[in-house]
């Protein structure tokens, strides 16, 4: 039973990848649609790696954790990052919140919750996180819970991210507290790299990035 659970997840995730770039062209909205008019047919490996500026990576410089995503032809190479540069309407936010009541054996309360807000990026399954950590406490003018404190602001991948590696700088990640304590502003910047093995060669698309997000109802 093991053995064929373990088959199935092998078979689930090669499947994911080996028709991730068939799907690019099944795409049928309004956004791909203008994408696709915009890729040129005539183009070669080598106008594409010169119009995305990608770098060459040895074997050794590639993370344990990242499988390049093997590119067929010109087309495909500027279609795949005409995409990487677009984002998604996809998102999801969650929220937990932990109630402590002592602080240092003064018996005051305090309030501690943690948030997550995550948006699905081009890959076969992953999402990009920006998480925060807060304190909060109830306001009884607004008759609601108000921000009261940034503990932390940190961003990272999960899921299937397969070529996609994402470099956080923590030293521009910070937070601020908004609108009266009714939001909490988080901002995020570090750099993100996609694999491609482009006939035989792997390349490096790389590019800094700034996210910022907004939480409300702590």
């Amino acid at each position: 039973m093991f053995l064929f659970i373990l088959t199935m997840t092998f078979f689930t995730i090669s499947t994911l990848n080996l028709a991730f770039a068939a799907d690019l062209y099944k795409q049928d909205d309004k956004t791909n649609i203008i994408q696709n008019q915009s890729v040129n047919m005539n183009m070669n490996f080598n106008d594409v790696i010169k119009k995305y500026n990608l770098k060459e990576v040895t074997i050794s410089e590639i993370p344990k954790n990242i499988k390049p995503l093997e590119i067929k032809d010109a087309a495909e190479l500027d279609k795949i990052l005409n995409r990487f540069s677009t984002s998604t309407n996809l998102n999801n936010v969650k929220q937990s919140k932990l109630n402590i009541d002592s602080i240092s054996g003064n018996k005051q309360s305090m309030n501690l919750g943690s948030a997550v807000y995550s948006t699905y990026i081009f890959s076969p399954y992953a999402w990009f996180n920006i998480r925060v950590k807060y304190g909060y406490k109830y306001s009884s003018s607004l008759r609601k819970n108000i921000y009261t404190q940034v503990y932390g602001v940190s961003s990272d991948l999960t899921g299937f991210t397969m070529w996609i590696e994402w470099i956080p700088d923590s030293n521009l990640s910070y937070g601020s507290i908004v609108n009266s304590g009714l939001g909490l502003k988080a901002h995020v910047e570090g750099t993100v790299n996609y694999y491609l093995l482009v006939n035989g060669v792997v390349k490096l698309y790389s590019r800094h990035e700034v996210h910022e997000y907004t939480f409300t109802n702590p």
